[in-house]
């Protein structure tokens, strides 16, 4: 009984254990899913974000390019045009300004001006006549003078000369009809287009977007930084994945504009050499994630705890219920086993050995004049005699099997699977002279001056119409001639 409560008390507690641990993998896959699922729905948000504000960009600098087109055939058919006494540029220019600055883009373009081959101001929306400076040194008429293209050219935002707000410069190279470099005619574009454009996407905190030139030049980012302008993505390996695969996603780190992990989305202009892209805090799109996780995690932990709890109290009662197993299953005086034992393992071990058909053997062991030791000595003296012969007896008969039990009073059994006559009979001799290298002092003995016990040895292969008391009755047959015959002595039986 005490074993089977213990193998109750192992089987509750590695099914509470596997229990927890399948559902720390249940929860730790899921997780898991649902944040891939969560950076896989920001990449495609950012990128369908990147792709329409690309296409906006696009958009709004064509209608910017249109305008330019069409000053610059004005000015290629009709080269007097660049005359600074006339006032004929000035008014094309608030025409097309006009034009330009009508329904969404009301707000989105500053004003047109004109460039002579020499960087001086011709004509503008602003005055006329115009303030004269020197554009020579700007990026954007370096580059006119310098490529034939009439690509329109994008710059990094920078001060005007004219009106002295940041804008970024929008302009194509005139040329005469023969190609010669006459100048630039340019459009400012207002950072405030981008800021309300993106205001309305209604970005997280953690949002970013930037508008970068193909050579890695910053042109607007929102939230507005001055570092940005300065540095820009530069010619980096990001860029260059972004100019192979024209459009996508990915998670990294956006350098050197943050140094935080970020989903980014992507779209390399089809018309013009721009890249827009949009990004967000890898954090900020998990926090709620976290949180669920959190939650998860701590319900996790308090259905283990009570788990554990409930396996440490069944363990304590499977161990009470041990401990009362154990005390009503062995002999409270010597510590060996039993009668009560005795008579359930002796029915298993009969049909263990009937089903084998193999032997089995049993010792029934009786001390000599055990009566008169208890007159002679005292009660007290006779229990630990008992018990020094129950120690001898345990230490004899230690092998896997071999059960040492208390059958009543001064009788011990000893029960003996697949054990031989021969075998049986020398191990009762072992337990003659155990009992006699003792050497208890028996003064009322009547086989000498020490402690002595009979013997009785029954051995079989059990019949299976026979009951295993047949082996009992004939161990104790076996013991009564042993002792009938002199006593401190053995005799075997067989059944």
């Amino acid at each position: 009984m005490a074993d089977q409560y213990k193998r109750i008390a192992r089987y509750v507690t590695y099914g509470v254990l596997v229990t927890i641990t399948l559902l720390f993998l249940s929860i730790y896959e899921s997780l898991t899913h649902e944040r891939e699922l969560q950076i896989k729905g920001a990449q495609d948000s950012v990128r369908g974000l990147a792709i329409a504000l690309s296409k906006e960009t696009e958009a709004s600098i064509h209608v910017a390019e249109l305008v330019l087109l069409q000053i610059a055939e004005y000015v290629k058919l009709q080269p007097s045009l660049m005359e600074a006494t006339t006032s004929d540029l000035h008014d094309i220019l608030n025409r097309n300004h006009a034009l330009l600055r009508r329904g969404e883009f009301e707000f989105s373009f500053g004003h047109l001006f004109v460039l002579r081959e020499d960087g001086q101001n011709v004509a503008n929306t602003v005055s006329h006549p115009v303030i004269q400076i020197d554009a020579s040194d700007r990026s954007y008429f370096k580059h006119h003078k310098a490529s034939s293209t009439e690509e329109v050219f994008i710059s990094q935002p920078m001060v005007s000369k004219v009106t002295l707000e940041r804008r970024v410069f929008l302009t194509k190279r005139l040329a005469s009809e023969a190609g010669e470099f006459m100048g630039v005619v340019g459009v400012h574009l207002n950072l405030e287009h981008f800021d309300r454009m993106y205001q309305q996407l209604g970005l997280p905190a953690s949002g970013l977007i930037n508008l970068i030139r193909t050579d890695g030049s910053g042109i607007y980012s929102y939230p507005y930084s001055d570092d940005f302008y300065e540095t820009g993505l530069g010619q980096n390996s990001i860029l260059n994945d972004m100019l192979v695969s024209r459009v996508g996603s990915f998670e990294g780190e956006l350098s050197p504009f943050t140094s935080d992990v970020r989903v980014i989305g992507y779209r390399v202009s089809d018309k013009y050499p721009l890249v827009s892209v949009i990004s967000l805090s890898l954090t900020g799109i998990l926090s709620d994630w976290r949180w669920h996780t959190i939650v998860i995690l701590s319900i996790f932990l308090a259905v283990s705890l009570v788990l554990l709890l409930v396996v440490l109290l069944v363990k304590r009662q499977i161990s009470s219920l041990t401990l009362l197993a154990e005390l009503s299953s062995h002999d409270s005086l010597t510590g060996v086993w039993n009668r009560r034992e005795f008579d359930q393992k002796l029915l298993e071990e009969w049909r263990r050995a009937s089903r084998r058909e193999s032997e089995i053997a049993l010792l029934f062991i009786d001390i000599d004049f055990f009566k008169r030791y208890n007159d002679a000595y005292g009660h007290t003296a006779g229990d630990r005699c008992l018990e020094r012969i129950a120690k001898v007896l345990e230490g004899l008969f230690c092998r896997a099997g071999e059960q040492v039990f208390r059958y009543g009073g001064e009788e011990f059994v000893v029960l003996l699977p697949g054990v031989s006559m021969d075998d049986a009979a020398s191990l009762a001799q072992r337990a003659l002279e155990g009992v006699r290298a003792q050497k208890i002092p028996h003064k009322a003995s009547g086989v000498g001056n020490r402690v002595t016990v009979s013997i009785g040895v029954a051995t079989g292969i059990p019949d299976q119409e026979q009951e295993p008391g047949a082996l009992v009755d004939a161990a104790d047959e076996a013991l009564y001639a042993a002792k009938s015959d002199g006593r401190d002595r053995m005799e075997t039986r067989r059944i």
